[in-house]
């Protein structure tokens, strides 16, 4: 850096005992905000405003089309199943702000586009204006299936999906609405009444549980759907051994594995997006605190 700038920067300007004048909103800073904001100021006199403008850094983050071109942004739920173009839409607070993204789950995960939003309650409008900006982004490389949790069972969220000319799971962890207890109530008859109800059990190597799922169908704002049951558990763990969730697809061609799969890759935009940014973050400009189970 040359001598006369550093020294006008740190001795005329004050440079250091004004950016303490800031406050810092994250939680567990492990940078303090004084050195950021230095750091940032210095940039130019170290050159980095015009290493962030050549090509190869561009290409880093804006880089979809060589996502799509070495074809990772599909994955196959199961061994030689189907590939599938899968997304995942969820909401999370870093620090003081709120926002929702849209992560393309595919061989590797991608988060492709965020939506601010101004406070609590305001994540489920925000997705929705997502969902549409996504599809007139991405065109066809909009996801096939669309991975959400609960606060999206609602009729304007399936309407969207649908127009969107894709399909949604939705995992749960209580039977909160009426075609998730109709299918308890026909679980829990099954060996008086069989009905229309698909069982599947396996052991899952990857992650050291037995499960067993049971399906039947359903219907929702007039959607078809599949209403699934799973329950997990895991002998070699201390706590949380198991676990039970409810799930619901309108994409009807998901086998029972599938269907499994895709509830654990929900937690996909938790654990290896939003906890990610969170630990980026706290080192550079915000703080989160939304890590996935």
């Amino acid at each position: 850096m040359p001598t006369d700038a550093g020294l006008f920067l740190t001795r005329e300007a004050h440079l250091f005992d004004t950016a303490t004048r800031f406050a810092d909103i994250r939680k567990k800073p492990q940078i303090r905000l004084q050195d950021i904001i230095v750091s940032v100021l210095f940039m130019p006199f170290f050159g980095l405003d015009r290493t962030t403008r050549t090509g190869s850094l561009k290409r880093l983050f804006r880089s979809l089309g060589t996502f799509e071109h070495h074809h990772l942004a599909k994955r196959e739920l199961v061994p030689k199943g189907m590939t599938r173009r899968i997304g995942i839409i969820d909401g999370s607070c870093m620090g003081t702000h709120y926002l929702s993204m849209l992560d393309l789950c595919g061989k590797t995960d991608y988060p492709v586009m965020f939506l601010p939003y101004d406070k609590q309650g305001k994540e489920l409008p925000t997705s929705q204006r997502l969902l549409q900006l996504a599809k007139t982004t991405l065109g066809a490389q909009f996801p096939d299936l669309l991975l959400l949790d609960g606060a999206y069972f609602t009729r304007t969220v399936f309407t969207g999906v649908a127009a969107c000319n894709a399909h949604l799971l939705i995992k749960s962890e209580q039977p909160f609405r009426e075609v998730h207890r109709d299918a308890q109530l026909l679980f829990r008859s099954k060996d008086a009444f069989r009905g229309d109800i698909i069982e599947e059990s396996g052991f899952d190597i990857e992650r050291c549980c037995r499960w067993s799922i049971e399906i039947t169908t359903g219907e929702f704002a007039g959607f078809p759907l599949q209403v699934a049951h799973l329950v997990e558990d895991y002998p070699k763990r201390a706590s949380n051994r198991h676990l039970e969730c409810w799930i619901v697809t309108t994409d009807l061609s998901l086998r029972p594995a599938e269907i499994r799969e895709a509830a654990h890759l929900r937690w996909h935009v938790e654990n290896n997006v939003f906890s990610r940014l969170a630990e980026t973050v706290s080192e550079g400009f915000l703080a989160g605190d939304s890590p996935g189970d």
